[in-house]
């Protein structure tokens, strides 16, 4: 009936939007890593803001150099169509 079907999508919607929240709560958590790092290394844009590309340069190259020791990049989990 038209009430489970709505119950269904509702329960659907809540799921999807839960996902989202914790997916977008994992990006902020790790750009306030990045936020963190830029400020140890004084990488700011004129405009008093973090600059992130420098800081993601700034740890490539650390990682190109071995400073995390040795590991490898591999995809996880069910994230086969991305």
């Amino acid at each position: 009936n038209l009430y489970s079907q709505n119950k269904k999508l509702i329960e659907k919607n809540t799921k999807n939007l839960t996902k989202q929240k914790q997916e977008k709560d994992k990006l902020v958590a790790k750009n306030k890593k990045a936020d963190l790092i830029a400020k140890k290394q004084n990488y700011y844009l004129s405009n008093k803001e973090y600059d992130l590309e420098r800081t993601a340069l700034f740890i490539l190259q650390e990682a190109r150099s071995g400073y995390y020791g040795r590991f490898t990049l591999d995809r996880c989990g069910d994230e086969t169509n991305n």
